[in-house]
């Protein structure tokens, strides 16, 4: 179903009989048409309504097997606890606000009226109205409930909606299985660096052709979101479509990504950020990460389960540099090449430092951080340990034994080279003698520490790389 939906309970006067017809025609709101308020309760939990409107002189009388109406008399004590009940129920996590109106007829007292909005309705409404005022209204106050819950930026509904929206979907489907339904989250990758090198404006502009990519995919009435304050865009569809909508927007983005860089940087191929102790990294431009589950994967019953399993998933797809997705899929035909999580083994690390009395320092921190550690203080002696010992992390001076600070250092950047040529999966972290971050990067270097350093720095970038 849509993104905002109306609940009508009662019959509507004969002026607004064309009112589901005319709202039915807005995109992004679907009408669900009750004649009782025993149906409007029994619906509410699995609807899940964003705005109640309450016909009180059109309610229909459960009791009467000839669907006679209920009188006034006997409407109003049921309306107002309807709406008593309504603001005094606990309500689940997805509702935040709810408006209720209430359309009543012109003789209506004013008592009444003040009695309605006093027990919980937000507005109420006399019949002497026309039905498109009747319909531009509600539409207004659908408005200002998405106005008020979307992303300022890309102008999508936020998780709230989103919460409620999926909720749906999965209460549908419980109940009518032809309604399948399926969850996507989009991860923009390395998006917080990108906002510190460029800034908030272009950061916007990368959201919103995003927003733009997905919407040319994804028409209502299925859904988009956007996780406020997160790199995180939200789309819920029919399970039979999900995967190729991931397919399609991976490689449109990939198309689209480098106008969002300059020459240098696409150049380059990576972006520099540096953090509050002078840690220079090299980050990876761009790229999005998928989690996609369905009806048919666990048995979900509530929105919480399928978003912590779609942040799973999109974990794991992030392991990858590039656009890439997993979805669920996989893992019911039995394939968990994509989703299998490999045994973590004891890291190796490969100490390259000239400097007896910092490497001891960094050999017996390190062993009692739990990892291995290899020392060596020349090239060829560094070679041989990674040779025989593949590291899992080298932290290394380009000024190797025998060499300064004022030197060149050739050796050292050749040593470099070579450990990532090898041993591509290994992060290198310069401890860098000769204060040259650009040139550090470009021989290989995943990370940049100009000497002097503290201490806790180095051990906080190896604690992050290893507990990735």
């Amino acid at each position: 179903m849509s993104a905002q939906v109306m609940m009508l309970v009662g019959r509507p006067p004969s002026w607004a009989e064309d009112l589901v017809e005319l709202i039915g025609q807005e995109p992004y709101v679907d009408c669900l048409p009750v004649e009782t308020l025993a149906d409007a309760r029994q619906f509410l939990d699995i609807i899940l309504p964003d705005l109640i409107l309450v016909y009180a002189d059109g309610l229909v009388n459960p009791d009467d097997t000839g669907s006679e109406l209920l009188t006034q008399d006997d409407a109003e004590p049921q309306v107002v606890d309807f709406c008593k009940q309504l603001r005094q129920s606990p309500h689940l996590s997805t509702e935040k606000h709810r408006p209720i109106i209430i359309i009543h007829s012109e003789n209506t007292t004013e008592q009444t009226r003040l009695r309605y909005m006093i027990e919980g309705a937000d507005d109420t409404l006399n019949q002497a109205m026309s039905v498109e005022e009747l319909r531009v209204r509600l539409l207004v106050q659908i408005r200002r409930n998405l106005e008020m819950l979307s992303n300022p930026v890309t102008r999508l509904p936020n998780l709230d909606i989103a919460n409620r929206v999926l909720q749906r979907w999965i209460n549908l489907y419980a109940i009518e299985p032809e309604r399948t339904w399926a969850l996507g989250l989009i991860r923009v990758d390395n998006l917080n660096v990108y906002e510190e090198v460029y800034g908030e404006m272009a950061t916007g502009q990368v959201l919103s052709t995003i927003t733009q990519l997905l919407a040319g995919l994804v028409h209502p009435p299925d859904f988009l979101g956007h996780a406020t304050e997160t790199n995180t865009l939200i789309m819920i569809t029919p399970a039979k479509k999900i995967e190729r909508v991931a397919q399609l927007l991976c490689r449109q983005f990939e198309e689209a990504a480098p106008q969002f860089y300059s020459a240098t940087d696409r150049k380059r191929g990576y972006l520099v950020a540096q953090d509050d102790y002078r840690v220079s990294r090299r980050v990876p431009l761009m790229s999005l990460s998928m989690g996609l589950v369905h009806h048919a994967g666990q048995a979900y019953t509530n929105y919480k389960q399928a978003f912590a399993e779609a942040t799973h998933l999109a974990s794991l797809a992030q392991r990858s540099v590039s656009n890439n997705w997993i979805s669920e899929t996989a893992k019911l035909a039995g394939n968990t090449d994509n989703t299998a999580i490999p045994t973590k083994e004891t890291p190796h690390v490969l100490v390259v430092e000239p400097d007896d009395a910092l490497a001891f320092l960094l050999q017996s921190t390190l062993e009692m951080q739990g990892f291995t550690v290899d020392w060596a203080q020349n090239a060829p002696k560094a070679l041989e340990y990674a040779t025989a010992t593949p590291p899992t992390l080298v932290l290394m001076d380009v000024v190797l034994e025998g060499g300064t600070a004022h030197d060149d250092a050739p050796e050292g950047w050749q040593l470099c080279q070579t450990l990532k040529t090898v041993h591509p999966a290994a992060t290198v972290i310069m401890l860098a003698t000769i204060h040259d971050r650009h040139k550090a990067m470009q021989s290989g270097a995943d990370i940049y520490l100009p000497k002097p350093f503290e201490l806790i720095a180095l051990l906080n970038t190896v604690d992050q790389i290893t507990n990735a």
